[in-house]
């Protein structure tokens, strides 16, 4: 039996690949989604335009920039270092510590309990539990 190789569903040449936007086989000349009736077309030009725009921005040089803070050196000026504008690892931070603290303090985790008795008398225990450990 012999393998037929599939044609192209706009002129029926040869095909070489087929469309990611709409799956059709097509030949080299109609592998371009204008060249096609593509029914992906909108999605192409929507990443067409994605693509333009991502290379704008990293086209821009450092004359252009005047002043705009990009990338690592926003936080290598901080005095936080990787905290600054990064609030989970301070979250996971505190927490860390208030563990520590846990450990060697014994009062700390009754004095940060949430006790919903004594929630009018020590109010910071709705904020300062949840950094609790058990």
């Amino acid at each position: 039996m012999t393998r037929l190789r599939p044609t192209c569903t706009v002129c029926g040449k040869s095909a070489v690949s087929r469309c990611k936007y709409c799956g059709d086989t097509l030949c080299a000349e109609h592998i371009p989604p204008e060249r096609h009736w593509c029914v992906g077309l909108e999605a192409y030009r929507k990443e067409l335009a994605a693509r333009e725009s991502a290379a704008v921005r990293a086209d821009l040089g450092s004359s252009e920039r005047k002043g705009w803070k990009l990338g690592r050196d926003r936080f290598a000026k901080s005095r936080f270092g990787i905290f600054s504008g990064n609030y989970s690892f301070f979250l996971m931070f505190l927490i860390s510590i208030s563990f520590v603290l846990q450990l060697l303090i014994p009062s700390y985790t009754t004095n940060l309990i949430l006790n919903p008795v004594l929630v009018l008398e020590r109010p910071w225990t709705l904020v300062t539990h949840i950094f609790l450990h058990g």
